[in-house]
Formats: C-alpha cells, sequence, structure tokens
C-alpha cells in the first residue's frame, strides 16, 4: 500500500527538490523502512529513479586554490565549475553545518526514462526480512551493523581461495612431520632476524632480548601486511608477507651495520647462554608436539571445546583479503572480535602455505615454546642484572628462568590433589566408612589401591582435566567462574585469543622490565634506536588491544609504571625532573599503543564496555590457595625476606624519626585494620590475607636505594595480587556470571607471578641454606606444593590423549585425518537415534578446499547444541562463510545488534532445508548470496526428506547444479550466481 502511494506521488511529480534539512521526511507521510528509503535516494539520483539533476546549491569554500565541500567532503584543485560539482554523494559534515548552518538543496527534473513499472521493480528488489531495528545507541556503536560493505564483499568473495592460499597436496601439508622441522626452524630463523631490533629496543635486558626476538619476528611480519591490507594499499597475499620479511631483514641490517661490533661481541661472549636458550625453546617445542600427537583432533563430540569456531575463525582470516576479515559464520559480515591473534600465529601458514589443520597443531607448541621462553627470558634477566657482565654465565639466572619457565607453562594449580581425593573416595568400599575415626581414609585408601591396580575410575573421564580449571566453588544456580591456567590451555587446545596472547603478553612485559632496568648513565643512543624502542613498546602493549582486550588495560598500567621507574632512576634526586620526563613520555606510550592498532578499533563494535560491583559469591580463602598456593609459597617467603633486609638497615636516628611519627603511623595502621575487618564483614574472605600482602610489597618496593630488579619483583607481586582482588569486587557488565572476568585476569596473574616465582626462588635459596631446620621445613613444603602442581599435567594429559572419537585414527599432526574414521551419534529432526559418518564429510570438504575458488557463501545446516554435533564443519574446515554459525557465539560477538538479526539467520537455515518450497528457498539463497549449497549427512538427518528432496527438484529445474555428489554428500552450485 505504501508503494503504491509513493508511485502515484511520483507520477504527479515534475520536479523534486530535496533538502538535507529535509531528507527524512521526503517522502510524504510514509514511515519506510530505512533499506527502502535509502534505495530511493540512491536510485534519486542515480537517474534510475527517472529524474535527472538539474541544480543543486552546495556551500563551496575555497581555501587559496583549493576547493572543497563540507557537505560532500570532496576537494578539487582550483575553481569549480559552473554545474555539477561536486557530484552527488553521502553527506560528510556535522549535522550542524549540513543538516541546520547551511543544508544543500537538490532540484531534479522528471525524464522520459521515468515509469511507474520502473519504480515498483527497483523499490520492490529491496528485501525488508533483512530489516535491522536499532536503538540510537547500537546504531552509533555498529553504523554498519557489523557488516561489509557491497565493494568489500565482492573483494573478499573474489580472493582467497583455498587451494591459491594453502598449498593442499604440497610437501609440507601432506608431510606433517616435515612440516613440524620446517616450521621451527622457520621460527628460529625469523628470531636470529629480528634480533637486532630486540638488541636495540631491548636493551635494558642483559640478554638483549634474544629469548623474546621470535616473538617480536613475528609481531613484525605479522603487522606490516594486516596494517597494508586494513589500510587497503595491498592485499593480505603470501607476497605481502614475503614484503614484510625483507623489510624486517632490510631494518635488521641498517642496525647491524651500526652496532655490527657490540652485536659479534656479544654472541662471542653469551653463545653458550644463546644455545641453551635454543635449547629450552626446542625442548618445549617437541614436548608439546608430542601432547598433540597424543590428541590431534580438531573437534570432538563431548571434549571439542570451541576449536570449530577457532579454525573457522583462524582459516578466514588467513584467506582474506582486506581487514576486517570476513565472518566464516555471518556471511556479508566482518569478524567483530579480537582476531588479530589469528594473523599473529597465521603469518608464517601464509609464507609456508601449510594448510590450517595441520598448521593448527604446529602453532600450539609454538606458542607454548614462545611462552615458556618468554617467561624464562624475564626471570633470568631480572636476576642477571646484579651483575651485567658476568651473570649470563652464572647458574642462578639460568635455574630463576627454568623455574619461570616450569610454573609458566608446565605446572598446574594444587586443585588436581582434589580431584584424585575424591576418585579414591568413590572407588573405595563404601562398608569401610563405618570404621570409628578412620572410616573415611580407609575408604579412600581402599580406592587408591583400586585405582593403582588398573581399575578404571568412578568418575567422568573429562574431569581429570576439566576439573582443576574449576576450582572456585560456588552455591547452587551461580556459574563458577574459569580458573583456567596455561598448561591446560595448551592442553585443551583451543587456539583462543587467551592462548594467543600469553607470549604477547611476557613481550610487553619484557619491554616494560626492559625499559625499567635501563641504567641512569646509559650511553646516550641513536635518534633510531630511541625511535625503535618506544615504537616496539607501543606494538608490544597496542597489540594486545587486537589479539585479547582484556590484556591491554593491564599492561598499559605496567608499561606507565615501566616509564615512571625509568624517569626516577634517571632523575631520582630531582622530582620535577622525574615528572616533566614520565609526562612526556607517558603520552608517547599510550598513544602509540593505541594508534598502533587503530584500524581494528576503528571497526570494533564493544559490546560490553562497563563494570559493576560484583553481586556474587566470593572466593573462599581455601579455594584460592588451591589455585595460587605454589606463588604464594613463594611471596611470603620474599616477602620476609625483604622485609628483614630493610629492618637490617634501621639506624637509631632512623628509629628516633619513626617514633616521632608514631602518631599518624598508628593512625594509618589503624585505618588498615578497619579496612580488613570491613573485607571480612562484606564478605571478601581473600581480602584481608590479599591485601596485606598487597601493601607489604607495596610498602618494601617504594624503599629508597633499591636495587631496580627487586623493585620490579615486588611491583609485579602487588600487580599481580591486586587483580586477584580486584575481580572480587568487580565484574564485567554482560559477562557470565563473572567467569570471564576471573578467568582472563587470572591467566595474566600467572605470567606475572610466574616470573616473580621464578626469580624469587633463586633469591631465596642461599637464605633457605643457611638456616638447616628451617630451611628444611621449606624444602619440604616446597616438594609437596611443586608435587601437587605437578599431578596435573602427569595425570590429565593422559586423560586427554585418552578421550578420542576413535582410536583407530592416527597419532599425526593432521587434525583433520580423525575424521576418516569417526562417528558420532546424534538426533534427527524426529528425535531418532542417528550415527554420521564422518568420513563422507571429509572427503566432500577435501573436494571443496581443492575445487572451490575464492570464498563465496554457503549453506549448511546449523545445530541447536554445536558442542554435540559437527553443524558448521563446512566453514569450519574451509573456511568459506556460512548464513550463520554459533547462536551464543554470534550473539555475543555481535551484542552491538539486536541479538534477532542471528535468530532470523537461523531461522532461514531452517526454513531453506525444511520448507519444500521452490520459491521461499531461492528467496533465501539470493538474500545471503548463496552460491553453494551443501546436504551432506547431518542435513539428512536434521531436516525432512521433503525439504532436502527439493534441492534435487530445484537441480532438475536449472536452479541448481550438482558439483559433487557421492552416497552421502551432494555439494549444489546456485546456477544463477554462477554465472554472473
Amino acid at each position: 500500500q505504501k508503494l503504491e502511494e509513493v508511485i502515484a506521488w511520483l507520477d504527479e511529480a515534475d520536479y523534486i527538490m530535496l533538502s538535507s534539512q529535509r531528507a527524512v521526511w521526503h517522502l510524504p507521510r510514509l514511515p519506510l523502512t530505512y533499506p527502502l528509503m535509502m534505495r530511493y535516494y540512491e536510485a534519486l539520483f542515480s537517474g534510475e529513479l527517472g529524474f535527472a539533476l538539474v541544480h543543486q546549491e552546495h556551500a563551496i569554500f575555497q581555501i587559496g586554490p583549493l576547493t572543497l565541500s563540507d557537505t560532500t567532503g570532496q576537494m578539487r584543485w582550483g575553481a569549480p565549475p559552473e554545474v555539477g560539482w561536486p557530484p552527488p554523494g553521502p553527506l560528510a559534515a556535522e549535522e550542524a553545518f549540513s543538516v541546520y548552518d547551511h543544508p544543500p538543496v537538490w532540484i531534479f527534473a522528471k525524464t522520459a526514462a521515468y515509469s511507474p513499472a520502473n519504480t515498483r521493480r527497483l523499490l520492490e528488489a529491496v528485501d525488508l526480512n533483512q530489516v535491522t531495528i536499532m536503538n540510537p545507541l547500537q546504531a552509533t556503536q555498529a553504523p554498519n551493523g557489523l557488516l561489509l560493505s557491497a565493494e568489500a564483499q565482492a573483494t573478499q568473495q573474489a580472493g582467497g581461495g583455498f587451494s591459491a592460499v594453502f598449498d593442499v597436496d604440497g610437501a609440507l601439508s601432506q608431510n606433517p612431520a616435515l612440516a613440524a622441522v620446517v616450521w621451527w626452524l622457520a621460527v628460529v630463523a625469523l628470531g636470529w632476524l629480528a634480533f637486532p631490533l630486540a638488541f636495540v629496543a631491548l636493551r635494558g635486558l642483559p640478554d638483549r632480548g634474544y629469548a623474546l626476538a621470535r616473538i617480536l619476528a613475528l609481531l613484525l611480519i605479522s603487522y606490516v601486511p594486516w596494517l597494508l591490507a586494513s589500510l587497503n594499499l595491498l592485499p593480505n597475499v603470501r607476497g605481502t608477507y614475503v614484503l614484510a620479511v625483507a623489510l624486517l631483514g632490510a631494518l635488521s641490517l641498517l642496525v647491524a651495520a651500526r652496532r655490527g661490533r657490540a652485536l659479534l661481541a656479544f654472541v662471542r661472549q653469551h653463545w653458550r647462554t644463546m644455545l641453551l636458550v635454543e635449547g629450552v625453546g626446542a625442548l618445549l617445542y617437541l614436548l608439546q608436539i608430542g601432547i598433540r600427537l597424543g590428541n590431534p583432533d580438531v573437534w570432538d563430540v563431548i571434549w571439542g571445546g570451541e576449536k570449530p569456531m577457532d579454525l573457522a575463525y583462524f582459516t578466514a582470516v588467513l584467506k582474506s583479503t582486506t581487514f576486517p576479515p570476513y565472518d566464516p559464520w555471518f556471511a556479508g559480515g566482518y569478524i567483530n572480535y579480537y582476531y588479530y591473534g589469528f594473523v599473529y600465529v597465521g603469518a608464517l601458514v601464509k609464507l609456508l602455505g601449510i594448510v590450517p589443520t595441520v598448521a593448527y597443531n604446529l602453532i600450539l607448541p609454538m606458542l607454548f615454546s614462545f611462552t615458556g621462553l618468554g617467561a624464562f627470558s624475564i626471570a633470568h634477566n631480572l636476576v642477571a642484572h646484579r651483575n651485567p657482565h658476568s651473570a649470563l654465565r652464572t647458574p642462578h639466572s639460568i635455574i630463576a628462568g627454568l623455574i619461570a619457565a616450569a610454573l609458566a607453562v608446565l605446572l598446574g594449580n594444587l586443585a588436581q590433589v582434589g580431584v584424585l581425593i575424591n576418585a579414591w573416595t568413590k572407588a573405595g568400599a563404601t562398608t569401610l566408612e563405618n570404621l570409628p575415626l578412620i572410616g573415611g581414609l580407609a575408604r579412600t585408601l581402599d580406592g587408591g589401591v583400586k585405582l593403582l591396580s588398573g581399575q578404571p575410575a568412578p568418575i567422568y573421564p573429562g574431569d581429570w582435566f576439566w576439573t582443576a580449571t574449576r576450582a572456585i566453588i560456588v552455591p547452587d544456580g551461580e556459574v563458577a567462574p574459569i580458573t583456567e591456567f596455561p598448561f591446560f590451555t595448551f592442553l585443551y587446545a583451543d587456539l583462543h585469543a587467551h592462548m594467543i596472547s600469553l607470549p604477547l603478553q611476557l613481550l610487553a612485559l619484557g619491554w616494560a622490565v626492559a625499559l625499567a632496568l635501563s641504567a641512569p648513565g646509559e650511553k646516550r643512543a641513536h635518534w633510531y634506536e630511541t625511535a625503535l624502542r618506544w615504537l616496539v613498546g607501543g606494538l608490544a602493549i597496542g597489540v594486545l588491544r587486537a589479539v585479547n582486550t582484556w590484556d591491554w588495560p593491564t599492561y598499559l598500567v605496567i608499561g606507565g609504571l615501566a616509564v615512571l621507574l625509568y624517569a626516577y632512576r634517571r632523575h631520582g634526586r630531582f622530582p620535577l625532573l622525574t615528572l616533566t620526563h614520565a609526562a612526556v613520555l607517558l603520552p608517547l606510550l599510550f598513544g602509540l599503543a593505541t594508534l598502533t592498532f587503530w584500524p581494528f578499533a576503528a571497526h570494533y563494535g564493544v559490546g560490553y564496555s562497563s563494570a559493576s560491583l560484583w553481586p556474587g559469591s566470593y572466593t573462599q580463602l581455601g579455594n584460592y590457595l588451591t589455585i595460587h598456593g605454589l606463588f604464594l609459597f613463594f611471596i611470603v617467603t620474599h616477602l620476609a625476606r625483604e622485609f628483614r633486609a630493610w629492618t637490617a638497615t634501621w639506624t637509631d636516628a632512623g628509629l628516633r624519626a619513626w617514633r616521632s611519627a608514631a602518631g599518624p603511623a598508628l593512625a594509618a595502621l589503624a585505618l588498615f585494620v578497619l579496612l580488613l575487618f570491613l573485607l571480612l564483614v562484606r564478605g571478601y574472605w581473600i581480602g584481608p590475607v590479599v591485601l596485606t600482602l598487597i601493601v607489604v610489597a607495596g610498602l618494601l618496593g617504594l624503599r629508597p636505594n633499591l636495587p631496580p630488579a627487586r623493585r620490579i619483583v615486588l611491583i609485579l607481586i602487588s600487580a599481580a595480587l591486586g587483580l586477584t582482588l580486584a575481580v572480587e569486587i568487580f565484574v564485567l557488565d554482560g559477562d557470565i556470571g563473572r567467569m570471564n572476568t576471573v578467568f582472563k585476569f587470572y591467566m595474566q596473574v600467572w605470567l606475572l607471578l610466574s616470573v616473580a616465582g621464578g626469580v624469587t626462588a633463586v633469591w631465596a635459596w642461599p637464605s633457605v641454606r643457611k638456616r638447616p631446620l628451617l630451611g628444611q621445613a621449606w624444602q619440604v613444603g616446597l616438594a609437596l606444593l611443586v608435587f601437587a602442581a605437578a599431578l596435573y599435567p602427569v595425570i590429565a594429559t593422559r586423560a586427554k590423549w585418552d578421550i578420542r572419537m576413535s582410536k583407530e585414527a592416527p597419532n599425526t599432526l593432521d587434525g583433520m585425518a580423525f575424521m576418516r574414521y569417526a562417528s558420532y551419534g546424534d538426533r534427527d529432526y524426529a528425535s531418532n537415534g542417528v550415527t554420521i559418518q564422518l568420513a563422507d564429510d571429509y572427503a566432500a570438504l577435501r573436494w571443496m578446499q581443492r575445487n572451490i575458488e575464492g570464498s563465496p557463501v554457503i549453506a549448511e545446516a546449523h545445530g541447536s547444541n554445536p558442542y554435540r554435533s559437527i553443524a558448521n564443519r563446512v566453514a569450519m574446515y574451509t573456511g568459506l562463510p556460512a548464513i550463520v554459525g554459533w547462536d551464543w557465539h554470534q550473539r555475543q560477538q555481535r551484542a552491538v545488534t539486536p541479538g534477532s538479526l542471528v535468530s532470523a539467520r537461523i531461522q532461514d537455515v531452517n526454513t531453506l532445508y525444511a520448507t519444500t518450497g521452490i520459491d521461499a528457498a531461492q528467496a533465501i539463497l539470493a538474500r545471503y548470496n548463496v552460491a553453494y549449497v551443501y546436504v551432506g549427512a547431518l542435513e539428512r538427518a536434521y531436516y525432512p526428506p521433503d525439504g532436502i528432496a527439493k534441492f534435487e527438484l530445484m537441480a532438475d529445474l536449472g536452479l541448481l547444479e550438482a558439483v559433487y555428489e557421492d552416497s552421502a554428500v551432494t555439494i549444489y552450485r546456485t546456477v544463477q550466481l554462477c554465472c554472473h
């Protein structure tokens, strides 16, 4: 009805005068939807509607020879022509100018090309099923609806063919063992290539950042192509990454040309330490390779985690021609997620051409090694800094690094003891509980004997590796926070943002430590060395925003503290100079950390950006000790030693000064005790313990004349413990309970305390050895804690190996190989049990990887329970964009847009496969520009036979073409799209 009114109105009009001040109300009293209105104006300005622009009035400004229009934002050199400039375009000025101050006016005249039928055709082509209803806040946060422009969609779909990006049949893709060797050699080579830059940028570290150079190298060779593709200067293709490697090499050669003698002298002096670093890195890499071989599958019906999302996003990011990357789970949209981690780990994949399912199982060991080496490097350098000329050769700094690496990636928390005791108790004879006093112990011991003799444990198999990551006990009905730690992260093997950020966090921390350790009287650096230092710092901290945004604020603060300490060490006796210097450097660092990844932030619609007080239950002290107990053992030991060292410096004059200030000191102490009491009353059970440790560490760290390494360790301890207290009080709005708030910050805490633990363990050892009785008790306590922490990797790894969909699947680094052997039980549309054979999908997906060009849209089934079905396996293994992926993940990542956008797509997918109406199916295929329709065993199970049969009928009618067909899978190509 509204459309007919518009046509009737246009029939009567000979001229249309349009002003931006009245554009919204231009169509007479017709509440048309925004897409229809926009199509009307597009057709009006383009001439498609049958009206021609005959006059326009714009506010045109001239500045010398430059002419510009603030209406459209267009500029030209020289005076404007009499008519036709600027050409019609979108309003560019702020509406106070383009609407209220000097609104432009356009006058259109009807031409002979106008016809009511043409108007009806143009406006009826607008698909009103895709109308997005957004409130003003949503429209502000996501003005483009998180959708790619038509031009960007066309670019993305035309490029990034799977076989063009990845060498599917190449030696590295077909021989994962060879790929593992070549991969690591490439990592080492790139580390050496970037070492001259690290040598200069991280010059405050005694080892000059040698162990961190490989992390930096991958960051640099991924950043350049990402930035160029984000600015549409060069595409995201292999050649751009080769260019990045060449630029890195050229820059390193320039640095080496100036600092060649110093570099050679360093290598000659410290080659043994450098060789040790290589050995530690290779061992960690090989250890994780062995773990991946035990269970390399990139999906599992029960314990598959969120690998489908990781692999789909990873592949789509590598296949994307420009950035932001297209979303493989929301066709036409872009990934609204901190996706840069996939660019970072994908740089080597782009260079070597290894298929993603093999690369996936090489990336995890690489990140594992990087994380261990990062912790090793920082702890090693903090200990070595006491004697920078010879310490790299001493065992103490090496041992500190090894302990830090073990704490970071090899050990778990202490919760596995409880898991083990629970299994033993359940396995024990219940009758033994009737024994007086020792009944419970007797039952537990009886169960232990049974399990050690080979009896299966009466607990769920996944509990061996899962339960420890939910170590905070909560009341019924409340979601338990995630208490994950790095070894579980790599064992569970979801290539999530928090995993990829681990080594990058340590690079940022290493830069901050290097800056803070820089000698006050260091030789004045060349301008390019200073520029490199701050550019690397800005990049190392800024990348966290695009890899795992949760980490960015923490390391901005740590970087800021490093700047303050750096300025203080240079101007300690002159507070004004210290503050002035810091006031210059802090904006520089924060500005670089923001600007380096501005193209990411410009497209990222932040759905959850506010915090509030946490109203739920709080962590019990026992749970807290279970998670952080080993670290706290080192922390308490170190704080006791630092306090004792402080008291040894007290003099009579100092004590008299303290006595004279006894009044304020006692008042501060009383206030502190009151605060501890209020925390207990409020229910923050860990508050008194943690806050006391924070205050003690902070006060000890503020002492004058403290060596910088010791001050840094106390800062790290305060920062880490402060984070654990903060998540008791605050929660990010939009979180599921406080699940992710605890999880994300606890991962940061684990790394900070791993570094501090390695350093403090070595520093404490001489004092421990001097006190036989106390020292022995300390050693026994440490041994028990380490044994408890080591239970997790030993027990959990074996349990994770035992949980595979098929025992016949090979132990290979190809994460897709299991599909040829695996099957699983599912439910069909009528709730009957069915068995899905993955071998059929495997063959079809391999065909798609080899034969489908570009990145066209595909249709596949939608699963209501994605963790228990292999829905979206086409997008997962090919990276091709599907109409919609996992419901909750898309809602979460697109929280700035209405959730109805996702639910509407799910309904459309279900309609596409279930309907018997060809017109309805055609409309959905056209709506999402679908090029291929996948019909496999899962689609046949989830949807009625009549709905599936219509695709064959559409093929008979020439609407679809079967391009792949076997007994279980048929892949159709839409004829209209294939022949555009």
